[in-house]
């Protein structure tokens, strides 16, 4: 199954708020004001070509250097550069080696580079300097989770659910635990608890759907999807996901290839075929399109870009796998636990 596909893009946008609503509120920014206002309109580039003329002409000094550090790391960051952002981050810790944000952005871009383990270390230290920090228990929650560390996850999450009930994201990301470690019926009472939260949001429908279709129930899964491409039929990951349930469910009344290739050929063309998830999803809506040929091709496409992403060698493995089925003129198919 998917899990959370698409999620630097996705949370990006977000997270982009958060930190530039925090930033406004420091009182700290001064000749960094254009900087904020650049970010703000999502100008990420111009942003950090403002912070390379402030801190060639010396135009800060002390803490607020590691402010403008941390500005261009966090763009950095949103545009995927994250080596790049670590650089910038690691210098601006000599300036504000207490301030919490700077250890919760590193960890983030950490996170993105697959160093679970330097992301969390990361976190502890936002939380040490900032106990009420909510989003480090999130997103240390998601570097356990990636370490399969299943159980530190749940903690993570339960205690941000204790200090805030009506964290949308902490019930999702903590049913996505339970669907790991096959407790379903625990998984769905999250995502209703999220339903309850927020029923215009698209995400609790896609990933419930995951869990509609380990019990068996397809009928329910594409429901879910169907509600999630209702609400917005513009998103990358409810198009992503939707494609790859037409592509691949185990029911043939619930499969449609040529409808999977419309709804993400486009968005491969969009993100200028750089996301592995998105050539892998059109790959298997090629597959049981019976294109197999244009399959073949894609799924090696997504095959490259993983191995550029750091994917896992399961995570390759299972490409691979699916690679050869192509090539054998067969499509792919989930494989789901049916649990009752």
């Amino acid at each position: 199954m998917y899990a959370h596909t698409l999620t630097r893009t996705l949370g990006v946008a977000l997270l982009s708020l958060f930190m530039v609503s925090v930033w406004s509120c420091t009182g700290e920014t001064g000749v960094l004001d254009k900087v904020l206002d650049a970010q703000e309109d999502g100008k990420w580039e111009e942003s950090r070509e403002l912070v390379d003329s402030i801190l060639q002409a010396e135009m800060v000094q002390g803490e607020e250097i590691g402010l403008a550090l941390m500005y261009r790391g966090y763009a950095g960051y949103v545009l995927g550069e994250y080596d790049e952002a670590l650089v910038d981050y690691e210098q601006a810790e000599s300036f504000r080696a207490e301030d919490p944000d700077l250890f919760y952005e590193r960890g983030l871009v950490k996170h993105e580079l697959r160093d679970q383990e330097g992301a969390i270390a990361d976190y502890d230290r936002t939380l040490e300097l900032d106990p009420d920090y909510l989003e480090a228990y999130l997103d240390r929650g998601l570097a356990w989770q990636a370490l399969e560390e299943y159980d530190k996850a749940l903690a993570d999450y339960t205690t941000l659910l204790s200090m805030d009930p009506e964290y949308l994201w902490a019930y999702l990301s903590r049913a996505w635990v339970y669907m790991e470690q096959e407790q379903y019926h625990e998984a769905l009472a999250d995502y209703n608890s999220a339903q309850e939260l927020d029923p215009r949001h698209p995400y609790v429908y896609t990933d419930r759907s995951h869990t509609w279709g380990a019990l068996g129930r397809y009928d329910k899964a594409w429901e879910d999807l169907t509600t999630a491409l209702h609400i917005d039929s513009g998103d990358a990951y409810v198009l992503n996901e939707a494609a790859w349930f037409l592509s691949t469910c185990p029911d043939s009344n619930y499969r449609d290839g040529v409808w999977a290739v419309n709804l993400v050929e486009d968005l491969v063309l969009d993100y200028g075929w750089s996301d592995p998830w998105l050539v892998d999803t059109l790959a298997a809506a090629y597959a049981e399109s019976s294109r197999f040929p244009e399959a073949v091709a894609m799924q090696e496409k997504a095959i490259e870009l993983m191995g550029l992403d750091n994917w896992t060698d399961e995570e390759l493995g299972k490409a691979r796998d699916r690679l050869e089925l192509y090539e054998n003129n067969r499509p792919y198919r989930e494989e789901h636990q049916i649990v009752i």
